[in-house]
């Protein structure tokens, strides 16, 4: 009877061990700290976590495959993180974020899970920032969330000359003052409501995050002033622009009117118009422009009988020891 030899493979199966931690991003804007946060800190974004990061213990979290969360894009800044997201200086490296060692025992508590503590950046709004790059104002999407014409503030004053009364002819062209004030205002980029931001540390940098205080306009100077307009007298000579008549060739002196400098301030009203009012200047021996002397035609003598006695002409006038 022939022998049969059989062979017999066995296979041992060994079921490889998993681990598994979660990605936390919190959201502590408005927390007085600025490092040392904790989850209680502020509010998780649950929307943006990972709940399970696993694989095979001794392997490594590939964060490539992950489908991390890009914050700032949605406007945030990073500020702090759990220790497995720092470097050996302790300052914060975003690269260890979903990139972690699966270790024996990962999933049974939160100690290996991985925090990210977020605040909101901010952005200055100017009158020289384009429409399209302010964010809605989340109750109204209709409406931007800063109107630019706040940041803006301009004052006019105009100084008019007038002949003798406050509606009379023009004298000089007008003197238009006018001063601007422009300001700017910080947004939260989440909100976006106005803020008014805080200026932190992270990684040894100086950075600007929001808060819940409003946000004020921050004015580029606290006062401008007007200059005082000092204009005595105006004279008009033939063919100047505003001699209309030759009744007008003359100089012109202030009888009434004041044109002082004017301190502004951005909070201020605009400052109400100025007519300057002129007269003729009085010449010399009477209150017209005529010569002293002079007579016109037709017209009686102002001093009758005043030339002295006994000049031809002078009907009436008696020569002394002479009889009629």
């Amino acid at each position: 009877m022939p022998i049969i030899l059989r062979r017999f493979f066995f296979y041992l199966v060994y079921n490889r061990e998993t681990a598994s931690y979660k990605l936390h991003y919190i959201d502590v804007n408005g927390s007085t700290k600025s490092n040392g946060f904790t989850a209680n800190d502020g509010t998780e974004l649950t929307n943006h976590g990972i709940s399970n990061v696993s694989g095979y213990v001794g392997e490594s979290s590939d964060p490539t495959k992950l489908n991390l969360w890009n914050f700032t894009d949605d406007g945030y800044v990073l500020v702090d993180a759990s220790g497995n997201v720092k470097g050996a200086d302790g300052n914060v490296d975003i690269s260890k974020l979903g990139k972690q060692e699966f270790i024996e025992g990962m999933g049974d508590n939160n100690d290996h899970d991985q925090y990210v503590y977020l605040k909101h950046a901010v952005e200055e709004i100017t009158p020289e920032t384009s429409d399209s790059d302010i964010p809605k104002d989340p109750s109204n999407p209709t409406k931007p969330s800063v109107d630019k014409n706040t940041l803006s503030k301009t004052f006019t004053h105009t100084i008019y000359y007038k002949a003798n009364t406050t509606d009379g002819a023009t004298l000089k062209d007008a003197t238009t003052q006018k001063v601007t004030f422009e300001g700017s205002i910080y947004i939260d980029k989440v909100t976006p409501k106005t803020t008014t931001p805080i200026t932190i540390k992270v990684n040894g940098e100086d950075i600007q995050v929001a808060t819940t205080n409003p946000g004020q306009i921050i004015w580029d100077k606290s006062s401008q002033t007007m200059e005082a307009v000092d204009q005595p007298t105006i004279t008009l000579n033939s063919g100047d622009r505003y001699t209309t008549s030759d009744s007008m060739i003359d100089t012109w002196k202030l009888v009434s009117g004041k044109a002082d400098a004017i301190d502004l301030t951005p909070s201020s009203s605009n400052p109400k118009d100025v007519q300057l009012v002129y007269e003729k200047e009085v010449q010399p021996g009477g209150d017209t422009g005529d010569e002293p002397g002079d007579q016109p035609s037709g017209k009686p003598s102002d001093n009758p009988g005043n030339e002295p006695s006994g000049q031809p002409g002078n009907k009436g006038s008696k020569t002394p020891g002479k009889s009629d």
